[in-house]
C-alpha cells in the first residue's frame, strides 16, 4: 500500500488563496483547510500543480499563513478573547459522544475550577468545519441543554448541574489531524460515486474532487495520482462494489473545506487491498491515526551525523556526572522491551537507613531544543507500542531509544538520578537530583520479580540472593509508602492491565517508585522561584464535598465500605474512615459474583494472600460496589497535563495518588512531557540563572499538545486491542460474564469487568432482547428495566420423558432469577471480612470467611420467593398456561450476566460484539440476527450494482436484483416482528458445510399446536417445487459446549479467563424445503451466515450434536411473494407482470386486444351507472368509458379527486361485463381489486358493497390477519389489536373469514364448533380436531371464491395458493398504488389469464414502507406506479370533499404549480364552526407546543425504537376533548400521528369518545373525516434547532415528517377542519414544513398552544 499508493508521502497541491478555513475570527490559526488554488481548477483541468512549501508543512507551523510567513496574529487575536472575557469564551477539544453529538471539553484554567466541564456544539453553524480533537476557542451562547442523569453518565464531562451550556466555534487553534498528509477512509455509493463517505462516522461527507475532462462514471470513482513533479492528476475510474462482507475502501486525500461549501473536498488516490481482516483492520486503524511511517529526512540525516556508529560519550561528561556505575542497578520491564528508561537501586546506610535510587535515561542530552529531532519527537509526543511485542512507532529514533538512551544490562549509560535517603521507618529525609552514569547490571521482568515473593519463607526464584534481598527490601519500602499515601488502597487497585493482575507485586514496587521519583521532582521544580509558574504537572480534580456527600445518600451501603478501604476526602485520609461504620445498614444483603467467591476460596485454600486481599477490596470484583464506583463523578475523570502557573496551588493536586503535586519524569524515551521536565532539571541541577529554557505559555502549549497525543495514543492502543481480540473471537467466541451497568428505558451498558482493557462498554438496546414489552422502574436507585415475554420454548427431549418442573408455580407471568450468578451475603459479615483484611490478621480473616460462607443466601429461598432458574412449556405445572410461556427478566445496575462474545468486521474493522444475551440456563437471545437480519439471512452483498435497475428483455437480472431488495426487506420484517418459538435439542444431520436437514416429529408438533410445518406442507406447490427452492422461514441454529482448540493470540487474557472452555455455535440458516411423512417433518436447510468457522464435530448424524433451533416465522405472504418473484423467470415469462416488469410503457403484446367487445357491452351499462354512490360527473364518466377499452391504464387523481369511486365504478363495470361474457362463453371472469392497506381496500370495498347487491364481493386477508379475529390455541398469547379497530362492519360483511363462518352447510358447523372451543379453552381441542377444522376452511374457502365476482386483496395476498387455485382473474385494479413497491404491484398480475391491468393512484401521497435501509438504498421504496406515469397517465382534476381553504392550503405545498392549476374546487359549504384563528373561512390552525421527545424500547415492527411525547399528547388530549364539545354528533374527529406509541398514549386518554379514531399514518390510506388533529411528536429545544441542516440532522430529528408523501397524507385526511400540533421551530427546518408555516402565519393561524389555552378553551 505503502510503495503504490502515491497518497503516502506525496507532494500537496497548491492552497486557494483566496479562502478560509472557518469564519473571519479564525483564518490565521488554524493550519488553513485548502489545497488547491482555484486558478488551477480554471487553467490546468488535468493536472494540479503542488507547492513544495505546503509539502512538508508540519503542525508546529500553524502559525504560518499560505505564503509561509509568521501570522500569528489570528490566533493571538482568539487567546486575546479567552483573556478578556474568560466566562464568554473557553479554548476546548472537540469531541463526539455516543449519540454523535458534538461538545467542546473545556482545556482552560476554568475546566478545574468551574463547574462546567463541557460545552454542547448544536447545529451546524455552531460546528463550522472543525472535526473531533481539534483545538477551538468556543463562545458560550445563553441557552442551555438539558441533560439527563444517563447521558451525564455516559460522559464524564457532563456538567454537574445537569444541563449544559450552548456554545459556537468561532476559531480553530490547532487542528488534531496532519491536515496536509490526511488521509481519510471512505466508501462509496454506486448510485451517487462522488460522495464519499467516511468509515469514521464523526466526519463529514467528502465529495470527490473533478476535473473538466473527467466529469464523472456512473458507477465508478475517479481515482488520482501524485507525479514525480509535484502534481495530482486523473488516472483512472475504478468500479464501486457493494460487498457488505468486505467493503471496498478508498483512501481519499483531503483537499480543503472552504467557508462556502457545505462538505470538504477530497480526491481519491487508492483503494485499499483485499487482505486478511486482522491486516485490514490494523492498516485502516494506522491510517485513521495517522501513525508515522518512518522518520523524516532530516531527523536521519541528524541522527547519523551527530550519533554515527563511532560516538562515545566524551569524558569530559564522565568527569561532571556521579559515577554510579559500581552500584547495584536492575531495570523491571515486561520481557519483550527494547527501551529501558528506568533502573532502581537501593544501598543500606547506617542506623537502618536506605539510599533509594531511581535513574531515569538523560535524553535530554541527546535530544537538543528546536533541533529537527526535537520537534518531530513533539509532534509525535509519544511512543506507540504495538501488541504482541512487534516493534513499536517510537517517540525517537531506535539509535536513541534502544541503544544510545537505553539503560541495556552491562553497558554504561548516562542518567538523572533521584536519590531519596529513608529512615528507619522508611519515611524520606533527604532528596537528591544528580547527573549520573550508570551500568544496570541485571535486566528483569516482572515474572521474574513477581517468583521472588511467591513463598515469603525462602527464595526460590534463580536470582541472586543478594538481589533477591534488594528486592525484598524495595518492596517493603514501596508497601510503606504506597500506605503513607493512600492507605489501603495498596490492595484495591481498580486496573485493566492483565500483566499488573498477574504480576501485582513486581508492577508496584516499579510503580511506587516511579510515582515518588515523579512526586519528589515536581516538588523541587516547584520550590524553585524560577520552576514555580512554568512546570509540567499531572493534575486530577478533587472532589467537591457536596458531590460527595450526594453519592453517599444514593449509595449508602456500598459508600460506607468503599470508603473503609479508600476515604474520598482530604481530612479522611489515610484510613481513617475505617472505624465509621455507622452509615451501613445490617440488614441489607451484600452481593458476591459467584466466580469471585470461588476465587476467594481457591486463595484462602493456596494462601494466595496478596490476591486474596485485591479480592475482597477492590470495588471491581463485587456488583454493588463498582456500580457505586462508576457513579462517582471524580474517578471517571482523568488525569490531565497542566502548566503550574496557570492554576493556583490548591489546583496543582492529584486526587487519585493522594500528592499535593505530581508530574511525569520517569519516560524520556517514550514521553515527551518527560523530556520536557528533563530540561527543567537539568536546568535547575545546573544553577543557571532564569534557569527554564521555556516560557510559562509554551510550556502550556505543549502540555495542551501532549493531552490531544495522549488521548489519541490510548484511543489507538485501545482500539488496537480491541481489533486483536476480535481477531480472536472471530475464530472462537468466547462465554463470558458481564456488569450491568447505567440502566436506562431503553437500554443499558454492560461491561466486562475481566476483559474490559479490550471490550468497551456495550450499549445494548432492550429492542434487541425479543421482549414483547419493556418497563422501565420509575425512580429505582440503580436503574431497573423489566422484560416481559411471552415464548414457545420446547424441548424434543421431552418426548423420552416430561421435564420435571416444580408444581409450585405462582399466579401470572413467572418470574426469573435474574441474579442466578451471584450469592448473597450478611453485610455484617462481608464488613466483619473487610476489617480483618486491614488488620492483616490472617487467622481473622480465616474466621471471617467462614462467618461469610455461613450467611451465604440458600438458592431454594430464591426459588421458594416466586423467582424460578429456568422456563419451558413442557412439564404439567407450566403447560397448562397455554402454548408459550409467560416469564419476566428484570435487568438492574449491578447485575451480573452471561454473554458470549464474537468478532465480526464492521466498515473494514474487526470489532467484538455481544453475540448471544442469556436469560436462563437454557435460553439464550441471539442479538446478532436481531442486529443485523440482513447480514444474517439475506446476503445482502448479492445486489452487485446499480447495472441490475436497467431495464432490458432480460427477466432474470430483474428477478435477482428485486428478489434479494424483497429476501432483505422480508427478514428484517420478520425478525422485528418477534414472530418466533424455540426447540431444544434438536438433531441435525450435517450433509455438508451448507447444507443440511433436521427432524421434528409430527406428533411432537401437533401436540403442542405447533402448526407452521403443517402449513408449509400445505402451501407446498408442485409445480413450483420443480423449478425454484424456497425462502419458507428463517432458523437461528445453537450448538451449546462445542469445544476448539483457542487460537494462538499475542492478547495474555488465557490467565484471567478460560481459553480452553466451549462455546455456542451460532449458524442463521433459511429453510429452502419442508417434507411430511406419516412421523416426521422433514426441514432443509442452507447454511446463510456464522461469525465462527464450522466446527469439525459436526456431522451427519442426527445425534452427533443437538442444538436450539430459534424458528423465525414471516407470513403466508411474505413466502408467497418471494417464491413467486423467484418463479417470475420459468412460470410466468408470458405474463403481464413480466411484461410490465420490463418496460415502463404499455406491453406491447396486449395491445391487440378486442376492443370491438369492449364497445358493444359499453352500451349496455347506461342501467347501471347509478348504482355506486358517490359524487361522479361527466369527466369521470369519460375516463372509465375509455379505460374499459384499455389493456393498460394509469390513473393519477390528486387529493379528494374521487379516485377511489372511480375504481369502485370500474370494479363494478367491469365485473358486470364478466357476467355477460359468462353467458356467452359459459367461463366465470373475476375482477381482483388490489391495495397496499386494509383502510384502501375498505374504502374502495365501502362503495362496492353500497347499492351493488347483484354483484358477490369478497375480502380476502392474509393469514396472519384472519388470525387476530379466529386466533389458534398458538395465536392466544401473541394476539394483538390495531389501532384502528372501530370500523369493523365492512371486515364483519365482506372479511372471508367471517364470510365461511355464516354458511349453513356442514363444514361451517363445524368451524363455529371449534371457534367456540378454542375461545374457552384452546388445550382441550385435540389434534385431529383442529386437522378436521383447518380442512373445513379451506372446503368453504374453495367454494366462497370462486363464486365471488369481485375480489378484494392485499397484493402480497394475491399470489396465496387459495387464490391462485380457485379463481380465473381476468382484470386487476390496484389502487393507492403509489403506496405498493414495485414487486407488490406486479404480484396481482402473474395470474396467467389477466389481459387488463388499471392502476391508480396519488404519487403525493404515502409511498411504499420499506424498514431495510439496504433496499430502501437500492430503490424498493418507489413505487412501479411513480415509474411508469407519463403525459398519457389520465389525470382526475376536480376534488370534492375536502374544504376548499383545506385545499389552498396543501396545494401550493405538495403539489405543483401545474397541480394548483388543474384542480377544479366543487364546492359550496356553509360557514363552519367560529373558533378558528382567522375566522370560519379558514377552517386550520397550528398550535405551537416545543415538548420534549421519549423513546419507547417496544418495537412492534420497526427497525427503530417508537417515540413519544407527553407535552404533545397532553396537548392533543385537551384539544380533542374541547373539540368534541364544538362538533355535531353526527361529525368524526381523527387524531393522526406517525409514531405508533404516541397513539397509544393518546387512544388511553380518550376511551369512551365513540366519535373519535386515534391512528397512524399508514393505517389511514383512503380516509377521511370531518376533522383532524395532526399531532407531529417531534421537538427539539429551540438551541438545539440548527439554521443550516442536512439530511442526516433532518432525519434524525424529524424522522419521517421529511418524506413530503407522509406529510401530504397527514394533513389531507379532512374535510372541514385542521389542528396541527408540533414544535414550530423544528419543522421549519424542513422545506416543505416552513412553506406551510409560512402560509398559516400570513393568515394568522399559529399560535402558542398556552396563549390559546388561556384565550379559547378557558
Amino acid at each position: 500500500m505503502q510503495e503504490n499508493n502515491p497518497g503516502y508521502g506525496g507532494a500537496r497541491p497548491k492552497r486557494p488563496s483566496g479562502t478560509s478555513h472557518q469564519n473571519k475570527p479564525r483564518e490565521g490559526g488554524n493550519r488553513d483547510r485548502r489545497i488547491l488554488s482555484t486558478g488551477n481548477l480554471i487553467d490546468r483541468t488535468d493536472e494540479i500543480k503542488v507547492s513544495k512549501q505546503h509539502q512538508h508543512r508540519k503542525k508546529d507551523d500553524k502559525s504560518k499563513n499560505s505564503s509561509g510567513k509568521k501570522n500569528p496574529n489570528k490566533i493571538a487575536e482568539l487567546k486575546a478573547l479567552v483573556a478578556a472575557n474568560p466566562d464568554r469564551y473557553k479554548r476546548c477539544v472537540i469531541g463526539i459522544d455516543d449519540k454523535g453529538a458534538f461538545y467542546a471539553k473545556i482545556i482552560c484554567t476554568s475546566a478545574i475550577q468551574d463547574k462546567i466541564t463541557r460545552i454542547s456544539i448544536s447545529g451546524t453553524e455552531n460546528r463550522g468545519h472543525c472535526f473531533r480533537g481539534d483545538e477551538v476557542i468556543v463562545e458560550i451562547l445563553n441557552e442551555q441543554n438539558k441533560v439527563s442523569k444517563e447521558e451525564e453518565s455516559d460522559d464524564c464531562d457532563a456538567a454537574l448541574g445537569g444541563s449544559l451550556p450552548n456554545g459556537k466555534v468561532i476559531g480553530v487553534l490547532q487542528s488534531s489531524n496532519d491536515l496536509d498528509d490526511w488521509i481519510i477512509l471512505c466508501t462509496a455509493d454506486e448510485n451517487n460515486p462522488d460522495m464519499l463517505r467516511p468509515i469514521d462516522r464523526s466526519l463529514p461527507t467528502l465529495l470527490n474532487y473533478k476535473d473538466a475532462d473527467h466529469k464523472g462514471k456512473i458507477g465508478h470513482v475517479a481515482v488520482f495520482e501524485c507525479t514525480s513533479h509535484q502534481k495530482i492528476r486523473f488516472l483512472k475510474y475504478c468500479p464501486v462494489i457493494s460487498d457488505s462482507a468486505m467493503p471496498q475502501i478508498f483512501c481519499v486525500r483531503y483537499l480543503w473545506w472552504r467557508d462556502q461549501d457545505r462538505a470538504p473536498l477530497g480526491a481519491v488516490i487508492g483503494v485499499l487491498p483485499d487482505e486478511e481482516p486482522l491486516k485490514r483492520s490494523m492498516r485502516i486503524l494506522r491510517i485513521e491515526n495517522q501513525n508515522p511511517v518512518s522518520f523524516r529526512d532530516d531527523v536521519c540525516k541528524e541522527i547519523d551525523s551527530c550519533f554515527p556508529e563511532s560516538f562515545e560519550i566524551s569524558r569530559e561528561e564522565f568527569s561532571i556526572r556521579l559515577d554510579f556505575t559500581k552500584a547495584m542497578t536492575f531495570t523491571i520491564d515486561p520481557p519483550d522491551s527494547k527501551d529501558f528508561d528506568d533502573a532502581l537501586s537501593v544501598t543500606g546506610l547506617a542506623d537502618g537507613q536506605n539510599y533509594v535510587g531511581v535513574h531515569i535515561a538523560d535524553v535530554s542530552h541527546f535530544v537538543k531544543p528546536k533541533s529537527a529531532l526535537d520537534n518531530e519527537a513533539r509532534k509525535r509526543g509519544t511512543s506507540i507500542y504495538e501488541i504482541g511485542g512487534k516493534e513499536p512507532i517510537s517517540m525517537l529514533p531506535a539509535r536513541l531509544s534502544a541503544d544510545l538512551c537505553s539503560l541495556q544490562e552491562g553497558n554504561e549509560r548516562l542518567a538523572l538520578s533521584v536519590f531519596m535517603t529513608t529512615d528507619a521507618n522508611d519515611d524520606i529525609i533527604k532528596v537528591e537530583l544528580k547527573k549520573s552514569i550508570i551500568k544496570s547490571q541485571f535486566r528483569l521482568n516482572y515474572n521474574q520479580v513477581q517468583e521472588v515473593f511467591m513463598d515469603s519463607h525462602s527464595f526460590n526464584s534463580e536470582l541472586p540472593s543478594d538481589l533477591q534481598k534488594v528486592l525484598v527490601l524495595l518492596n517493603r519500602i514501596s508497601q510503606r509508602w504506597r500506605r503513607q499515601r493512600v492507605g489501603h488502597v495498596e490492595f484495591s487497585r481498580m486496573t485493566n492491565n492483565l500483566d499488573y493482575i498477574l504480576t501485582p507485586i513486581a508492577h508496584r514496587i516499579v510503580e511506587e517508585m516511579m510515582i515518588m521519583a515523579n512526586h519528589q521532582v515536581a516538588q523541587l521544580l516547584l520550590g524553585h522561584e524560577d520552576f514555580f509558574s512554568g512546570t509540567p504537572l499531572v493534575v486530577h480534580r478533587v472532589p467537591d464535598r457536596p458531590e460527595i456527600d450526594d453519592w453517599r445518600r444514593r449509595f449508602p451501603n456500598e459508600s460506607s465500605i468503599i470508603e473503609m478501604v479508600q476515604p474520598l476526602h482530604e481530612e479522611d485520609r489515610p484510613g481513617s474512615a475505617v472505624a465509621n461504620d455507622d452509615s451501613i445498614d445490617k440488614n441489607k444483603n451484600f452481593v458476591i459474583h459467584k466466580q469471585v467467591w470461588r476465587e476467594m476460596v481457591r486463595c484462602m485454600d493456596t494462601g494466595e494472600w496478596e490476591r486474596l486481599q485485591s479480592l475482597i477490596l477492590s470495588p471491581e470484583y463485587h456488583p454493588g460496589l463498582i456500580v457505586a464506583w462508576f457513579n462517582l463523578p471524580s474517578f471517571t475523570k482523568r488525569s490531565t497535563y497542566v502548566c503550574s502557573g496557570d492554576h493556583t496551588v490548591e489546583n496543582h493536586r492529584h486526587f487519585s495518588l493522594n500528592l499535593p503535586c505530581y508530574t511525569q519524569f520517569t519516560s524520556p524515551i517514550r514521553r515527551y512531557v518527560d523530556l520536557l521536565v528533563h530540561r527543567l532539571v537539568r536546568s535547575c541541577i545546573d544553577r543557571l540563572q532564569g534557569a527554564s529554557c521555556y516560557h510559562q505559555s509554551e510550556i502550556s502549549e505543549m502540555c495542551l499538545e501532549n493531552q490531544s497525543v495522549k488521548t489519541k495514543v490510548g484511543i489507538y492502543e485501545s482500539s488496537a486491542r480491541n481489533i486483536h481480540f476480535a481477531e480472536f473471537l472471530r475464530v472462537k467466541p468466547l462465554s463470558i460474564h458481564a456488569l450491568v451497568d447505567r440502566v436506562t428505558p431503553t437500554g443499558f451498558k454492560l461491561n466486562c469487568l475481566q476483559l474490559s482493557a479490550y471490550l468497551k462498554l456495550w450499549p445494548i438496546d432492550v429492542s434487541l432482547l425479543g421482549a414483547r414489552q419493556a418497563t422501565a422502574v420509575r425512580n429505582h436507585r440503580r436503574g431497573k428495566v423489566i422484560l416481559a415475554y411471552a415464548l414457545g420454548i420446547y424441548d424434543l427431549d421431552s418426548l423420552d420423558g416430561p421435564k420435571t418442573q416444580s408444581s409450585q408455580v405462582p399466579e401470572g407471568p413467572v418470574k426469573l432469577n435474574s441474579r442466578r450468578n451471584v450469592f448473597y451475603a450478611s453485610i455484617a459479615s462481608w464488613k466483619e471480612l473487610v476489617f480483618s483484611v486491614l488488620e492483616g490478621d490472617k487467622d481473622r480473616i480465616k474466621s471471617s470467611m467462614d462467618g461469610v460462607t455461613k450467611s451465604l443466601e440458600d438458592p431454594e429461598r430464591v426459588m421458594s420467593s416466586g423467582f424460578i432458574e429456568d422456563v419451558s412449556c413442557e412439564g404439567t405445572a407450566l403447560q397448562s398456561r397455554g402454548c408459550s410461556v409467560d416469564f419476566t427478566a428484570a435487568v438492574t445496575a449491578g447485575d451480573i450476566v452471561q454473554l458470549q462474545v464474537a468478532g465480526e468486521s464492521v466498515r473494514g474493522k474487526l470489532n467484538p460484539f455481544v453475540q448471544l444475551f442469556s436469560l436462563s440456563p437454557t435460553v439464550d437471545v441471539c442479538l446478532e440476527h436481531r442486529m443485523n437480519p440482513g447480514k444474517c439471512f439475506a446476503r445482502p452483498s448479492i445486489i452487485q450494482n446499480s447495472a441490475l435497475l436497467d431495464r432490458s428483455d432480460r427477466i432474470e437480472s430483474y428477478c435477482k436484483f428485486w428478489g434479494s431488495l424483497v429476501v432483505t426487506e422480508t427478514v428484517e420484517r420478520a425478525v422485528a416482528r418477534n414472530d418466533c418459538f424455540l426447540l431444544q435439542n434438536v438433531g441435525v444431520s450435517w450433509l455438508d458445510r451448507e447444507t443440511g436437514h433436521l427432524r421434528i416429529s409430527v406428533e411432537f408438533c401437533r401436540g403442542r399446536s405447533i402448526n407452521i410445518f403443517d402449513d408449509l406442507v400445505e402451501e407446498k406447490d408442485s409445480e413450483y417445487d420443480a423449478v425454484k427452492s424456497g425462502f419458507l422461514g428463517l432458523m437461528c441454529l445453537r450448538y451449546r459446549g462445542v469445544t476448539k482448540p483457542p487460537p494462538e493470540t499475542e492478547l495474555p487474557i488465557g490467565n484471567v479467563i478460560d481459553l480452553n472452555a466451549a462455546y455456542t455455535w451460532v449458524v442463521h440458516c433459511v429453510a429452502t424445503n419442508v417434507t411430511r411423512d406419516e412421523d416426521n417433518f422433514s426441514i432443509h436447510f442452507n447454511l446463510n451466515q456464522s461469525s465462527s468457522s464450522f466446527p469439525e464435530q459436526m456431522g451427519r448424524d442426527f445425534r452427533s450434536q443437538k442444538a436450539t433451533l430459534e424458528w423465525i416465522s414471516m407470513t403466508q405472504s411474505e413466502r408467497s411473494t418471494i417464491k413467486t418473484l423467484l418463479c417470475l423467470p420459468d412460470m410466468y415469462r408470458s405474463s403481464f407482470a413480466t411484461s410490465l416488469a420490463l418496460s415502463s410503457t404499455q406491453p406491447p403484446e396486449l395491445k391487440n386486444l378486442d376492443r370491438a367487445h369492449f364497445e358493444i357491452v359499453r352500451k349496455r351499462l347506461d342501467k347501471i351507472r347509478s348504482k355506486i354512490k358517490g359524487s361522479f360527473d361527466r369527466e369521470q364518466e369519460s375516463l372509465i368509458l375509455y379505460t374499459l377499452g384499455q389493456p393498460f391504464s394509469l390513473i393519477h387523481g390528486y387529493t379528494s379527486s374521487g379516485k377511489t369511486i372511480v375504481a369502485a365504478q370500474l370494479a363494478y363495470r367491469i365485473a358486470q361485463i364478466n357476467k355477460i361474457r359468462a353467458r356467452d362463453s359459459g367461463v366465470k371472469y373475476q375482477v381482483m381489486c388490489c391495495g397496499p392497506t386494509e383502510s384502501s381496500l375498505l374504502s374502495l370495498a365501502g362503495h362496492l358493497h353500497s347499492g351493488v347487491p347483484d354483484l358477490s364481493v369478497v375480502f380476502v386477508y392474509d393469514r396472519q390477519e384472519e388470525r387476530k379475529d379466529f386466533p389458534l390455541p398458538e395465536d392466544l398469547t401473541f394476539k394483538s389489536k390495531s389501532l384502528v379497530d372501530e370500523d369493523n362492519g365492512l371486515r364483519l360483511s365482506l372479511g372471508l373469514h367471517h364470510l365461511i363462518r355464516r354458511t349453513n352447510s356442514t363444514d361451517g358447523e363445524l368451524i363455529r364448533e371449534i371457534d367456540s372451543a378454542i375461545s374457552v379453552q384452546p388445550k382441550d381441542v385435540s389434534v385431529h380436531e383442529l386437522l378436521k377444522y383447518k380442512s373445513a376452511i379451506e372446503n368453504e374457502e374453495s367454494k366462497i371464491i370462486k363464486s365471488a365476482d369481485i375480489i378484494l386483496c392485499f397484493c402480497a395476498t394475491s399470489v396465496e395458493k387459495r387464490i391462485k387455485k380457485n379463481t380465473n382473474i381476468k382484470q386487476v385494479i390496484i389502487d393507492d398504488a403509489q403506496a405498493c413497491t414495485e414487486v407488490e404491484t406486479l404480484l396481482p398480475l402473474v395470474h396467467g389469464s389477466v389481459c387488463q391491468a388499471i392502476i391508480c393512484g396519488d404519487v403525493k401521497q404515502i409511498k411504499p414502507r420499506v424498514v431495510s435501509s439496504v433496499t430502501r438504498k437500492y430503490g424498493l421504496g418507489h413505487p412501479l406506479f411513480e415509474r411508469c406515469l407519463s403525459e398519457l397517465t389520465a389525470l382526475l382534476t376536480k376534488q370534492y370533499t375536502m374544504h376548499p381553504a383545506l385545499l389552498g392550503l396543501l396545494v401550493p405545498v405538495f403539489y405543483d404549480d401545474k397541480a394548483l392549476k388543474r384542480i377544479a374546487v366543487n364546492d359550496q359549504r356553509e360557514p363552519g364552526l367560529d373558533f378558528w384563528p382567522c375566522g370560519t373561512h379558514r377552517p386550520f390552525m397550528f398550535l405551537d407546543v416545543v415538548g420534549t421527545e421519549s423513546q419507547s424500547p417496544y418495537i412492534k415492527d420497526g427497525p427503530s425504537p417508537d417515540i413519544f411525547n407527553k407535552d404533545e399528547v397532553n396537548a392533543t388530549v385537551q384539544i380533542c376533548k374541547w373539540l368534541v364539545q364544538k362538533i355535531s354528533p353526527e361529525q368524526n374527529i381523527c387524531v393522526l400521528s406517525c409514531y405508533e406509541m404516541h397513539c397509544m398514549k393518546i387512544k388511553k386518554h380518550l376511551k369512551g369518545l365513540t366519535n373519535v379514531t386515534v391512528a397512524t399514518v399508514n393505517s389511514v390510506l383512503g380516509r377521511h373525516w370531518d376533522y383532524v388533529i395532526v399531532s407531529t411528536v417531534r421537538s427539539l429545544p429551540l438551541s438545539d434547532v440548527k439554521q443550516e441542516t442536512d439530511k442526516k440532522w433532518l432525519h434524525n430529528s424529524l424522522g419521517c415528517l421529511c418524506s413530503k408523501n407522509i406529510s401530504c397524507t397527514l394533513l389531507s385526511r379532512s374535510y372541514e377542519g385542521l389542528i396541527i400540533i408540533g414544535n414550530k421551530s423544528l419543522l421549519q427546518c424542513d422545506d416543505s414544513w416552513k412553506q406551510l408555516i409560512q402560509h398559516l402565519n400570513k393568515n394568522r393561524s399559529v399560535v402558542d398552544f398556552a396563549d390559546f389555552v388561556a384565550n379559547r378553551l378557558k
